[in-house]
């Protein structure tokens, strides 16, 4: 493994920060994520931006943080997702281009804990550390096109990270096992305990209130729209709302980009996503939008 990227990389890092927007920003070829929101923020945005081409954990990362809005932006050939939300409750993603990324919008979930921001006279200040995990996300009106592992994907990996995935699967060999306690993994099984659902166990992906809904798809029949780990794959919408609730709005189409390779991303005039609301709203730098011959 190639450990020369990635940690205290990249295009910025953004800590203990509050209400803080980036509008019309483009990172490019960084070896970490583009945007890097890690450790207790909170109503973060990033509009109309463009992420390309980064190395590692996404165009966009929102890290033991909280509430982000990430919108009208677009995000090219990026490892890890063209967004990844790692243990951070509160994201709302819409109205996004996600092309050629690893996974278009990815939900990583260890055990891990940060302290909520209040302002104070003006200044940020930490509570106390508590458990963070992902609910309340929403992902809605996107595009996601030719992104190379899945559309959308759901990480499995450390102690109580199983809660993302659906409640039927909580029982498989395959989920990762309890391992020694940290104060971490202490800190997440407390805070777990408290809020599981009397009478339906630990929590799960059908407790944390996550919405994906209205979405334009187009990957080939090779490519998930959404995955869990190695347990679970959904490869058609119907399947997919059948087993996982989601995308009852959401299509499959091609999305007829003019030359998307080209970064060119003008659509019909008549194009299914203007009248979805699944593209961006305003410019975004570096790539060329609007509608082919007007």
């Amino acid at each position: 493994m190639d450990l020369t990227f990635g940690f205290q990389a990249g295009g910025f890092k953004v800590a203990v920060a509050h209400k803080l927007k980036f509008s019309r920003h483009k990172a490019i070829g960084n070896v970490g994520p583009g945007f890097w929101f890690d450790i207790s923020n909170d109503e973060m945005e990033v509009a109309n931006c463009f992420a390309a081409d980064n190395k590692a954990f996404g165009g966009v990362m929102n890290e033991i943080s909280y509430r982000i809005h990430i919108h009208d932006s677009v995000f090219v050939n990026n490892k890890g997702g063209g967004v990844l939300i790692a243990e951070s409750p509160g994201a709302l993603i819409e109205r996004n281009i996600m092309i050629s990324n690893e996974d278009g919008v990815n939900f990583r979930d260890m055990p891990r804990s940060t302290a909520k921001v209040t302002i104070v006279g003006g200044r940020s200040v930490r509570g106390e550390k508590t458990a963070v995990w992902n609910h309340d996300e929403v992902v809605r009106n996107n595009v996601f096109f030719n992104n190379t592992r899945a559309q959308v994907s759901f990480g499995i990996n450390g102690i109580n990270a199983n809660r993302q995935v659906p409640k039927r699967l909580l029982g498989s060999k395959a989920l990762v096992k309890s391992a020694a306690l940290t104060d971490e993994t202490r800190l997440a099984q407390e805070y777990m305990d408290k809020m599981a659902v009397s009478g339906q166990g630990p929590l799960h992906l059908e407790l944390l209130n996550f919405v994906i809904n209205g979405n334009v798809y187009w990957g080939g029949d090779n490519v998930p729209l959404m995955r869990w780990g190695n347990l679970l794959t959904y490869q058609n919408l119907a399947d997919l709302r059948a087993g996982a609730g989601f995308e009852k709005d959401g299509v499959v189409l091609d999305p007829q980009f003019a030359d998307w390779k080209n970064l060119d991303l003008r659509v019909p005039a008549d194009s299914p996503l203007l009248k979805m609301g699944c593209y961006p709203k305003g410019e975004v730098p570096g790539v060329r939008l609007g509608t082919i011959g007007r």
